[in-house]
């Protein structure tokens, strides 16, 4: 993201390309996600604070469409949608602590070990 808000300052924009392939591969644990997940917005927030740099993931409009979208297309599931809503939200919560307490960006970090594999 620091990238992106360095391109776009340049003068570059930004585009969604749908079309583009990407390898990668998730964590395989919550306990990987959430790692991870935290780790991710600890950056964004420090994006924001330190530059007052938008991101989209913090848009709240996007991710409640994303996520009426998502029940449209999979159907409602009372369950994994309360977990899949507290995955996001619980390291969203922590990396926001994190960043209050001015605790450093995590330029050095713990690797998520199960997104290794591809």
């Amino acid at each position: 993201d620091i990238l992106r808000m360095h391109l776009e300052k340049a003068g570059y924009e930004t585009v969604y390309a749908p079309e583009a392939t990407i390898l990668n591969h998730g964590p395989d644990t919550a306990r990987d996600y959430i790692k991870q997940r935290t780790r991710v917005n600890i950056g964004e927030n420090y994006l924001k604070t330190k530059f007052d740099y938008e991101l989209p993931t913090h848009n709240y409009k996007l991710l409640v469409r994303a996520y009426i979208n998502s029940i449209r297309e999979m159907g409602f599931h009372p369950l994994r949608s309360i977990l899949a809503v507290w995955l996001e939200i619980y390291p969203r919560l922590k990396a926001r602590a994190y960043v209050r307490q001015d605790k450093g960006d995590m330029c050095v970090w713990d690797q998520v070990t199960t997104t290794k594999k591809l």
